[in-house]
This record gives structure tokens, C-alpha cells and sequence, in this order.
């Protein structure tokens, strides 16, 4: 009928018996059906493509959606905090932060759940500072597990390599995620976050880095762990109803350590704790080494019910050449020494012990023993949550030093530092709940440029908390940031992105384009954003601005923003 369709012809040489080619056998085969599969299946892939797209673009416009609200939620509720309430005010106000917080980590939870399932997550590789990183990730969790009453440990051997080579985001939110966990499923005991080296070469540089997470909590049957790492899944449907969660956490922990290159592992006995742990190959490499300065402490007292506490203390000062340590598992003990030994050069204390607290056995020490601050300083050991109660009775008793736990190797040597340039003459304290000092009051000029009309207010009332005097100039959008900046030339620019007209890519061009035509100077530019997804930093980077800070906006991330492109705010 003439009509044309799709074949497969295969042809082969017909030959006699003398090898001669004597013609050829031809195979046509319609294949109309096999490339109409084909089709389909390359229109189904590009259907799914798209869709997988539309899904990422949803996801991301969701989250700067829901962001923009809740950085007003968050921030403002942070600002109310630091007003004067009354104590049923004060747990309202609690609850709404925990809630908040809950959602923006469900926000993130879901987001980098859908970037691994689309392969769209992408790992970086930069110099890391280990210890810098370990340190800066307890201190986020450190309040919650102190109001849980829990003992907080950190145990880095001071030894180690300092600075390796791997994506410091991605490992800190691995071990975020493993610490909040421990803390949510403990009701008491303690929890320690750990790091040790294996099969280091030195002449590559690389070894092993064991990353552990230790608790004494509920733990987790056999039959439970295989639901473990399962997305939206939590081990027993109980824990979902009595500890929240979306099951989420353990999951992304897991796959993005797969993508580092390691196994996410558990050991674990219903009751009795768990442990969470992977190791990484990472290159070692050579950075800026703090000098080792000698503390010129020769007989050290170390005071704490807790063993493993005590072992780590020990080994910080052995790393500083301290020749003598005692140890005592409690108060009643440590005032024998103090009868039997004499004076020590200093004495750690830990504030939570049985038998008497830290501060009753100061207060044996100055009374029955008669030693007064001079004779024999002291150090306190105690959690954040007891703060407010401890610094009074610091003063009262003669502690020369406190520290919030859990102890790191860099604020430990900082205090002990302190300790020895102040010649013991005063109570020093490294605690971060302290009556704040006056405002620093700077005449400085900042523009807010965002359309949403309680981002506004709630960055002015942050950037007063940080300066009362600062002078705040509005703008609603791209058009008006750059004219206002050409008008009043502000000192600092918080810049949103995402704006009617003129979006702040686009703004920030236009400053850095008038800069340059009027030969003025370059003024910090700086990034408030509810877009999170990867590239998001450097964008703002090209189109000329200095810094990226996400939202919602905590009072402290500003501050220290601020503080970062404005010396001026410096005290």
C-alpha cells in the first residue's frame, strides 16, 4: 500500500562450499512496536524530568513561603524573651519557640530528604578546623540536653589532626542530628559525642576519622532497628506519639554519610542506651596551630562523680604538661585531699555531685578548711539551665573560674589562660548568661530593603537590641533600596532577595554599579534570605553582596553579621 514503517534489516552473505559469495539473505523485521516503546518511554522520562523539577521549584517556593511568616515568629518571640514576663508568660513563650523551632527543622528535614531522592545533593570540600566544628556543633544542643538534666561530654582527643579536609555543613548537620536524637530519646544519665583516629598515614596525610554518639537512654530492640533508618518511619509508633518527629533525621543522616564515603552504624539494648557511629577517610592538612603556652599549673584536683568526665579533664591537662593530677569521684573526698595534700594550684569542681554540690564543697573549703580564694582557686563545672543560680554563690564562695559544660579543649585552655594573666584576682567567668554590657551606641545608618512589612519591623527591632542609637532607612523594594542607598549612603545594607520590581540580585548590581561610577566606597551588602537551596550563597556573591544570612533571623546570627563587615560595632 506504499505506506512506510520502521525496520531492522539484517543481511548476510550466502556462500558455496569454495567460500565464494553466491548472494545474500536479507531479514527485514518490523520494529514499529519496539520504537513506539521507545517514544513512550523517552516522553515518560522527560514527562518525569519535568515533574521532578516542578517538584524541586514547589518545594523551594514553599520553603521561602513558609520561612518568610516564620522568621517573623522566631525572631520576634527571641526578642520578647528578653523583656521583662512573668513566669506563665515566660513557658507560653518557650512553647511557641519549641514549636517554630520543630517546624523550620521539618522545613529542612523535608528539603534535603527530596534533594537526596532527586541525586540533586551535592557535597563540598573545604579546610575544616575539627575541633572548631565539634565545639560550635555542642553548643547548639548543649541547652537542651541541660534542661533535660543531662551530662554533656565531648571527648577529643587533643592529638588529633586539627584541620581535615570534607564539608563541614553536611558533617555538622550528621552530628546534630545524632546528638538531638540522643537527647530526645534520654530521660537521664549522659550523653558524649566522640572522635578518634584510625589508620593514619601520615605520608598520604589521610586516615580514618571515628565519629561516635554515645547515650543512656530508652535504646532500641533488634526488631526496631530494622525500621530504623526507613523514611517517615520511627523505630516504635509509640515514640512518635510521646517524642514527636517526622523519621526523617536518622534517614538523611544515613544517606548523606553513605555519600561521604562511610556507613552509618548502631549499637543498641532496649534500655540500655545506644550508640551511633561511622568513620570517614579524610585528608589531613597542615593550618594555623594555636601555640601551646604553658599554663604553669603544677598540682591540679580534678572534682566530678563522673568517670569518663574526669578521664577527658585528665587528658587536656596532661596535653599541657600539668605533672600532677589528683582525682576525687566526689566532694567528701576531694576535701581529704585538700587535709592531707595541702593547697593545689587549682581545683575543677563539678557543680552536680552526690553526697554535697561543687558549691557546698567551696563552701567547706573557705569555712572549715579557712583557705581562702588566694590559697586555693577553684573552678565550678555546671550546665547552662543552672546558671542564673550559680553566679551569686560563685561570688559568695570565692570561685575563681566557672564554665558551662560540656568542657572543650580551646574554652578550657582559654580560661585557664584568663586565669593565669588575672593573677586570681577576681571571679572570671566564661559563662554567655551574664548581665550584658551597655549598648555600645554608635551613630551608624542602616538600610533595610525587604517588602514584607514585619521582616521590617522585626529588623529594627533587632538592629536596636544591637544598638539603640542605630538609624534605620525603610525600603519596600529593588527601586527604592537603590535610590534610597544613592540618597542617604548608609553605613550597612540588609538586602531581601526575593522583592517586587527590582529583586535584590538585581539591586545590589545597581548599588555596585553606581560605586564604581562615582568612585565611592564599598559598603557591606548584606543577604537576608528565605531561599536555602544550594547556590543560593554565591548568587548573592556574584551580584555583589558580602554576606548571606538565612531566615528566619536570630538576634545572635545579625549580631554577629554586623559585627563581622561593620568595626565600628565592635566594643
Amino acid at each position: 500500500d506504499a505506506s512506510q514503517f520502521p525496520a531492522q534489516l539484517i543481511v548476510t552473505a550466502i556462500r558455496d562450499v569454495e567460500g565464494k559469495t553466491t548472494g545474500f539473505l536479507g531479514i527485514a523485521t518490523d520494529i514499529s512496536q519496539q520504537k513506539a516503546t521507545e517514544d513512550a518511554l523517552r516522553e515518560a522520562k522527560s514527562t518525569a524530568e519535568a515533574a521532578n523539577h516542578a517538584k524541586s521549584q514547589f518545594l523551594a517556593n514553599m520553603s521561602h513561603e513558609i520561612r518568610t511568616p516564620l522568621n517573623g515568629v522566631i525572631g520576634f518571640s527571641e526578642l520578647l524573651m528578653t523583656t521583662p514576663l512573668d513566669e506563665v508568660q515566660q513557658q507560653y513563650l518557650k512553647s511557641i519557640q519549641v514549636s517554630a523551632d520543630t517546624l523550620m527543622n521539618l522545613i529542612n528535614d523535608v528539603l534535603d530528604f527530596s534533594k537526596i531522592e532527586a541525586g540533586k545533593l551535592e557535597l563540598e570540600s573545604e579546610q575544616v578546623d575539627l575541633i572548631q566544628l565539634l565545639e560550635e556543633t555542642i553548643e547548639v544542643i548543649k541547652y537542651a540536653a541541660a534542661k533535660k538534666g543531662l551530662e554533656l561530654l565531648i571527648n577529643v582527643p587533643p592529638q588529633i589532626p586539627r584541620y581535615v579536609v570534607t564539608d563541614a555543613v553536611r558533617l555538622r548537620q550528621i552530628i546534630t542530628n545524632l546528638l538531638s536524637n540522643a537527647i530526645k530519646f534520654t530521660e537521664k544519665g549522659e550523653i558524649e559525642l566522640a572522635v578518634h583516629l584510625e589508620d593514619y598515614d601520615a605520608t598520604q596525610g589521610q586516615g580514618y576519622f571515628c565519629f561516635s554518639v554515645r547515650d543512656t537512654g530508652i535504646g532500641i530492640s533488634e526488631a526496631q532497628q530494622e525500621k530504623l533508618f526507613k523514611a517517615f518511619v520511627q523505630a516504635d509508633l509509640s515514640t512518635t506519639r510521646k517524642y514527636g518527629g517526622s523519621g526523617l533525621g536518622l534517614v538523611i543522616s544515613s544517606n548523606l554519610v553513605e555519600k561521604m564515603g562511610g556507613r552509618l552504624c548502631l549499637e543498641s539494648t532496649l534500655g540500655n542506651g545506644s550508640l551511633f557511629y561511622f568513620a570517614l577517610r579524610l585528608p589531613c592538612e597542615s593550618g594555623p596551630e594555636s601555640a601551646l603556652t604553658p599554663l604553669a599549673l603544677q598540682r591540679v584536683l580534678l572534682v566530678d562523680d563522673n568517670p569518663q568526665n574526669l578521664r577527658i579533664l585528665q587528658g587536656m591537662l596532661s596535653h599541657w604538661g600539668v605533672p600532677t593530677i589528683i582525682t576525687a569521684s566526689h566532694g567528701i573526698e576531694a576535701l581529704k585531699h585538700l587535709q592531707k595534700q595541702g593547697r593545689f594550684d587549682l581545683m575543677i569542681v563539678d557543680y552536680q555531685m552526690p553526697f554535697m554540690d561543687g558549691l557546698e564543697v567551696m563552701r567547706q573549703v573557705r569555712e572549715r578548711l579557712h583557705l581562702s580564694p588566694l590559697e586555693q582557686p577553684a573552678m565550678l563545672l555546671h550546665s547552662s539551665a543552672e546558671d542564673a543560680q550559680i553566679y551569686e554563690a560563685c561570688q559568695r564562695w570565692g570561685v575563681t573560674l566557672r564554665m558551662v559544660k560540656p568542657i572543650t579543649l580551646r574554652e578550657l585552655e582559654r580560661a585557664l589562660q584568663r586565669f593565669r594573666s588575672s593573677g586570681n584576682a577576681a571571679v572570671i567567668s566564661t559563662t554567655t548568661n551574664d548581665p550584658a554590657p551597655a549598648p555600645i551606641g554608635l551613630p551608624l545608618h542602616v538600610l533595610v530593603a525587604d517588602d514584607n512589612a514585619i521582616n521590617i519591623l522585626l529588623a529594627k527591632a533587632m538592629l536596636a537590641q544591637i544598638d539603640p542609637y542605630m538609624q534605620v532607612i525603610e525600603a519596600r523594594n529593588g527601586d527604592e533600596a537603590v535610590a534610597h542607598y544613592k540618597t542617604y549612603r548608609p553605613d550597612i545594607v540588609l538586602m531581601d532577595i526575593q522583592m517586587p520590581g527590582k529583586d535584590g540580585y538585581t539591586a545590589a548590581e545597581e548599588i555596585r554599579a553606581w560605586e564604581r561610577s562615582e568612585a565611592y566606597g564599598r559598603t557591606p551588602i548584606l543577604a537576608l534570605t528565605a531561599g536555602t537551596l544550594k547556590g543560593e550563597r554565591e548568587k548573592c556573591l556574584a551580584a555583589g553582596m558580602d554576606d548571606y544570612l538565612a531566615k528566619p533571623i536570630h538576634l545572635e546570627g545579625l549580631r554577629t553579621l554586623m559585627l563581622t563587615h561593620n568595626p565600628r560595632l565592635a566594643p
